[in-house]
Parts: C-alpha cells; sequence; structure tokens
C-alpha cells in the first residue's frame, strides 16, 4: 500500500507543478501580448497577426493530429 500512496503523491505533486508552468506560461504570453500590442499599435499589430495566420495554418493542416495522437499512447 505505501508504493500506491507513494506513486499518488508523486503523480499530484508532478500535475501541480505542470498545472503551475502551464499557467505561468499563460500570463508571460498574456503580458508579451499586451505589451507588443502597445508598442506597435492597432494598425502595424493587426498586419502583424496578419502573417502569423498563415503559418499557423500551415502547422495546423501538415500536423493532422498526429502529435496528438502519439500523447495518447
Amino acid at each position: 500500500m505505501s508504493n500506491l500512496t507513494s506513486v499518488t503523491r508523486d503523480s499530484a505533486r508532478g500535475s501541480f507543478f505542470l498545472v503551475a508552468g502551464n499557467i505561468l506560461s499563460a500570463v508571460i504570453q498574456a503580458i508579451g501580448v499586451f505589451l507588443l500590442a502597445r508598442l506597435l499599435g492597432p494598425d502595424l499589430y493587426g498586419a502583424y497577426t496578419l502573417t502569423l495566420v498563415v503559418p499557423m495554418l500551415f502547422m495546423q493542416l501538415v500536423d493532422l493530429g498526429v502529435s496528438q495522437g502519439l500523447r495518447a499512447h
């Protein structure tokens, strides 16, 4: 039973750090977006956003869900 308790405790600790890291990453990205939008202004930030649409679309089409399928196994 102690082995199961140890595995559960380690899993919970690892999950906490994973979630905390994801939240911290999202906050840092949001701050970066706000700063970039503030520095560029509405017109240039709109152009910047439009330049990212095509590469992101290609990444989604090329991936076709393979990375999600690999994570599931």
